[in-house]
């Protein structure tokens, strides 16, 4: 059994370098251009009716319902005050 541990690596070129960030950049580049469509709301349309309704009842504060629906407490003001999901009567 070898128990030798010291491997020495060979120190990168620059060019070796500059080809690996390149590489990496442009791998990034295509995950992006990917996944530029691919938003999926946290919230459904029946979610934004059923905070809306929790809202008007006055049953929980804003906090809670965020906590509950897993998302920030500037979207459940934001869907009492109307500016998103407009359409969730």
């Amino acid at each position: 059994m070898n128990t030798n541990t010291n491997v020495l690596l060979q120190p990168w070129s620059r060019e070796q370098a500059v080809a690996y960030v390149r590489a990496q950049n442009d791998i990034a580049q295509v995950r992006i251009r990917d996944n530029a469509h691919a938003h999926v709301p946290k919230l459904r349309r029946q979610d934004a009716e059923a905070i809306r309704a929790l809202l008007t009842s006055g049953q929980m504060a804003q906090v809670e319902i965020a906590k509950r629906y897993r998302v920030s407490q500037t979207v459940v003001s934001r869907i009492k005050r109307g500016a998103t999901w407009k359409r969730a009567a």
